[in-house]
Order: structure tokens, then sequence, then C-alpha cells
């Protein structure tokens, strides 16, 4: 009787840890995207893109809801996802227009995926008239070493011959000397590059540091 007990409780905790551990590497950011080449600073007026990133995570992915977004009339532009061995990564995009000059706080992103609830960080969007010249202060701040990485997202797993592909290059980075101008057409064997989009510029909270971000959208299609 007791080795009975012991073994449904043994059963039990590898249940448990099996579902937590699913939890342990999910993750959901929320970014601030613009075309003016200052990250999280918009003209008044100005439509810019708001991407909810949500990545590890198990199963089919709901939409996310965003605090304070419906003050401005958002519309979803865009979404993508993947799945690689079960795991899956998916982004929302949303256009968002604001009219009225000021400092604005967006978020957090929040989703429910099987009875667990995953927060993002807030962001700030600066509205102002023109954009000049800004300047950051860091002097009295701490930084530790900057990140600087890369990360590749694509549209399909599998393909066959003459699917096309989109493909999403993110270049993250805190050192202010760095900066990623545009990407070249890539040379992939076996692929012919259709069509490379115009670079976009934004920030994103990666580990609780903010982040300057890049990104480059490239459709492929297998040959």
């Amino acid at each position: 009787m007791v080795e009975k007990m012991v073994k449904i409780v043994g059963k039990f905790f590898i249940i448990l840890f099996c579902i937590v551990g699913s939890f342990l590497h999910a993750g959901i950011s929320l970014e601030v995207r613009t075309d003016n080449g200052t990250p999280n600073s918009v003209v008044v007026g100005q439509p810019f893109t708001l991407d909810v990133v949500i990545d590890g995570v198990y199963g089919s992915i709901p939409l996310p809801t965003i605090r304070g977004l419906e003050k401005f009339n958002p519309r979803q532009c865009g979404s993508y996802m993947s799945s690689v061995n079960g795991k899956a990564t998916a982004r929302y995009s949303y256009q968002v227009r604001i009219d009225k000059i000021g400092s604005y706080v967006l978020g957090p992103a929040t989703i429910t995926h099987q009875q667990q609830e995953l927060v993002s960080s807030e962001v700030r969007v600066d509205v102002v008239k023109d954009i000049g010249v800004i300047q950051t202060n860091n002097k009295n701040s701490t930084v530790a070493e900057p990140k600087t990485f890369l990360r590749l997202m694509v549209s399909s797993e599998s393909v066959v011959v003459g699917q096309k592909i989109h493909c999403v290059l993110r270049f993250y980075y805190q050192d202010p000397s760095l900066s990623l101008t545009s990407i070249a057409s890539p040379d992939l064997l076996g692929f012919d590059v259709k069509e490379n989009s115009p670079l976009e510029q934004g920030t994103a909270h990666v580990d609780g540091s903010l982040c300057a971000m890049a990104v480059g959208d490239v459709s492929n299609q297998a040959g």
C-alpha cells in the first residue's frame, strides 16, 4: 500500500514539474516600431506599429489584450505564427495613431494560456510635434554589459517547391555606437529572394532591459 502511494505521489510531481517547466521559457513582450529612426518617439497623428511577441508556448496562442490600446482606435495589421517541436512563437501587429502631443504608457500585453497568465512590460510612447535630435543622459545610471543579438523568425517549418516563405530578422542592441541601416539580400541555397521590405526601427524589453531594435522582412520562394 505504501509503495503504491509513493508511485502515485511520484507521478503527480512529475506531471506538475512538466506543467511548470512548459511555462518557464514562455514569454510575452510588447514592442514599438516606428519608421522615423527614433525609438519610442512619433510625430502627432503619424501611425506607428505595436507588436506583441509571444515565445515558447505549447499549443494554440490566443489573441493578446493590451491595456490602454482601445483609446487610440487600433487596427490589427498583421499576424505571424510558427511552431518548432510543438513550441509556438507568434507576433500580433497593430497600427496605432495618437492625435495629441504628450507621453503615453501602453500595456502591459497579457494572454491567458492553459490557466496561466503571461504579462509583458509596459512601453512608453512620446508623441511630439516634430522629430528632432534626442539626447539621452546616462551619466547617473549603471548599465550592465550591453546586449547584442539577432533573432530570425520564419513563417513555416517545412515547405514545398514554389511555396513562399516570410522571414523576419530582428537585430537587438544596447550599444549606442551600433546601428543597422540595411539588410543585404541573403544568398540562400535552394531559395529565390523575392522581396525585401524597408528596415523599421523600434525598441523592445528583453529580459527586463530596454533594447533598440531593427526589423527587416524578407520574402523567399523555395526553388
